[in-house]
Parts: structure tokens; C-alpha cells; sequence
């Protein structure tokens, strides 16, 4: 715990580059680490340096592909996401993590809770690419558990 800690307050002065320290697989989980405090604390720029900016990917209620081109930052996407996100709760109830050579993969079940709106229990893939000693997301899919039947 204090390892992850430490790590996160390195990590957000900056640079997601920390690979030289840590081995592919433990800078993978620091990144998405990173990512998830960035998002619980809605903090724009920390999301920012963690996405490629070639990203793209689909959000909970996405009807279209969300992506980054020529004329759209991640800040356009991912401001009024943090928004919305900042009525909710989130806790994790299950991460597993998976690398083969330079691409990881993230998959989480988390549940949103929140006390204004229904609570929401979501599965999440994240795609990471991984350029030298730095990884960054590169796609994600964001969706609701299917319903009970």
C-alpha cells in the first residue's frame, strides 16, 4: 500500500514514464492506477497524460465512437465525462490485469454509487499501449452489466 502510494504521488508531478524502475507489468498497473485516480478526482490534465493521442473508444452511454483526431483533445472528450462521473462512488470490485509484449489490457468490474442518481454496476476494458518506458491508453469500452434474467 505505501509502495502504491508513493508511486502515485510520483507519478502525478508529471511523468508517466517510470518503466526504468519498475518492470513492464507493475508500470502497467501504476499507469492504470494513475488513470483511475486521475478520473476519481476528475483531474483533466493527469487523465490527459496518460491517453495516447490517437485514442478512441466507447463510454457507458456512447452511441458513437469516442475519438481523438485532428480538432479533438482528450479535454473535449473527457471534461463533461468527469462531470458526470463526479455524482458517483466508484469502487472496484474486480481488476485483472494482462500484458503480452507492449500492450496490456485492463479489465474492471466496478459499481458507481451514487446518492442522486441509480446506482450503476459497469464493466470496463483498457487497452494500453506501451511506446519505450511509457504506457498509454489507447482504447477503452465502458458498459453496463448486463440485466439479470
Amino acid at each position: 500500500m505505501v509502495v502504491a502510494l508513493s508511486m502515485m504521488v510520483a507519478l502525478s508531478v508529471g511523468s508517466v514514464s517510470f518503466a526504468q524502475t519498475l518492470s513492464p507489468d507493475e508500470s502497467l498497473k501504476a499507469t492504470h492506477e494513475l488513470l483511475m485516480q486521475a478520473v476519481k478526482t476528475a483531474n483533466v490534465a493527469m487523465v490527459t497524460s496518460v491517453v495516447h493521442p490517437a485514442a478512441f473508444g466507447f463510454f457507458r452511454d456512447s452511441q458513437k465512437l469516442a475519438e481523438l483526431k485532428p480538432g479533438v483533445t482528450v479535454a473535449d472528450i473527457i471534461a463533461p465525462i468527469l462531470s458526470d462521473l463526479s455524482v458517483f462512488t466508484l469502487s472496484r470490485a474486480d481488476t485483472q490485469f494482462r500484458r503480452l509484449g507492449d500492450i496490456g489490457i485492463v479489465a474492471v468490474s466496478t459499481v458507481a454509487e451514487s446518492k442522486k442518481k441509480s446506482d450503476r454496476a459497469l464493466r470496463s476494458t483498457y487497452v494500453y499501449i506501451r511506446s519505450g518506458d511509457t504506457w498509454k491508453l489507447w482504447s477503452w469500452h465502458t458498459s453496463d452489466f448486463p440485466k439479470k434474467k
